[in-house]
């Protein structure tokens, strides 16, 4: 769980560089199961090919999401374990 603050674009881990509209977890190479698209109108694709990674934005009160040209340079958000201290359902979820 982040507790500070962050602002602007961020990248976020996720990219749909091997089939357009197809956004997976760099991480993993799983489904992005849940999403916060801006404007909530879905998974964006761009016909020219050259925003494939996600990044969130967060200027905007949702945090959402949008599709970014990879190239562009963002400082990222990162995933890391909790540690499992008396934490049992931090231990269970791992993040």
């Amino acid at each position: 769980m982040y507790t500070g603050t962050v602002s602007g674009k961020h990248w976020i881990g996720m990219n749909d560089q091997d089939t357009e509209g197809t956004w997976i977890w760099k991480d993993s190479d799983s489904s992005v199961a849940w999403d916060n698209w801006v404007g909530g109108t879905g998974v964006p694709t761009d016909g020219s090919h050259l925003k494939n990674c996600g990044q969130l934005d967060a200027s905007t009160a949702d945090l959402n999401w949008n599709d970014e040209d990879c190239s562009a340079k963002l400082p990222m958000i990162c995933e890391r374990a909790i540690p499992c201290e008396g934490d049992t359902v931090g231990c269970l979820n791992k993040y």
